[in-house]
């Protein structure tokens, strides 16, 4: 009774073995790293090993942010005939670096029990980027203080560690008020708030705040923005002294007396 089962279960293995080797998918070698904005074509070998023509239907299995440009179309084989099946993938500018599969699959349309796939990996480079955006332009009032809000964007495609610095002219008192490093993902954008006091004593005019991102993990990689805060002039009860101008005035007429001799007079008014 063992052995009956054995060789039950070893008929059946054998079975299924011959039954998928019918159909033969064989995968590319691994094709050179790409980067974002580029295109990759794969060539797959499709060979029908089976006794019966078919008509064979492709799906693919892509990573996250690889598209395909054209679905190839399904091909007829009869038994024992192969073909090549090209595929194109547009790496875009959301696809994450590193190593990724991509796996293509192979069904008979009469025969749905022949099916086949195969597996590649594709590779996408580091593509780093930096983007640093400032506020709209504030009005502030001399002696007052503030938080300006700017945003730190990693446009690229990899992690990245990114340190902060702000600077204005001197007199501005300006401080990050919660960061000075940021660990930014792929895509990942984060709000950076600094503090700004306006001194009492600031003239009327524009004020720049300078706001700079610098990434620790590449080279020559940063971006920075400028926030322009609009100092208005200082608020009356701020202001000493009189705010009305006052301006000597002196008024002169002649008067002539009953003699006719011309009489001389002059009047001075404060406004």
């Amino acid at each position: 009774m063992m052995r009956l089962f054995v060789a039950f279960v070893l008929g059946v293995s054998l079975w299924e073995g011959a039954a998928l080797a019918q159909l033969l998918l064989t995968a590319p070698s691994a094709p050179p790293p790409a980067s974002p904005t580029q295109v990759i074509t794969l060539v797959f070998d499709l060979k029908n090993n089976s006794s019966e023509r078919d008509i064979f239907e492709f799906s693919l299995e892509l990573p996250n942010g690889v598209q395909l440009l054209s679905p190839p179309e399904p091909v007829e084989l009869a038994p024992g005939e192969d073909e090549k099946v090209f595929i194109s993938l547009l790496i875009t500018a959301q696809a994450r670096a590193g190593a990724h599969p991509v796996t293509f699959n192979v069904r008979g349309r009469k025969n749905p029990a022949l099916t086949a796939r195969a597996s590649v990996t594709i590779t996408v480079k580091e593509t780093p980027g930096l983007q640093v955006l400032a506020p709209p332009e504030t009005s502030v009032e001399p002696g007052s203080a503030l938080l300006v809000r700017f945003t730190v964007r990693n446009t690229g495609n990899a992690p990245d560690r990114i340190e902060l610095s702000v600077s204005a002219r001197a007199g501005f008192s300006v401080r990050l008020s919660i960061f000075r490093r940021l660990d930014l993902g792929p895509g990942e954008a984060r709000e950076v708030p600094v503090e700004v006091v306006i001194p009492k004593q600031a003239p009327p005019g524009r004020e720049r705040i300078l706001l700079k991102a610098v990434s620790q993990r590449f080279e020559n990689l940063s971006a920075e923005a400028t926030a322009i805060l609009s100092v208005l002039p200082p608020l009356p009860q701020h202001v000493g002294g009189s705010l009305f101008l006052t301006v000597p005035a002196g008024v002169e007429f002649r008067v002539e007396g009953q003699t006719g001799a011309p009489v001389n007079a002059f009047a001075q008014i404060q406004s």
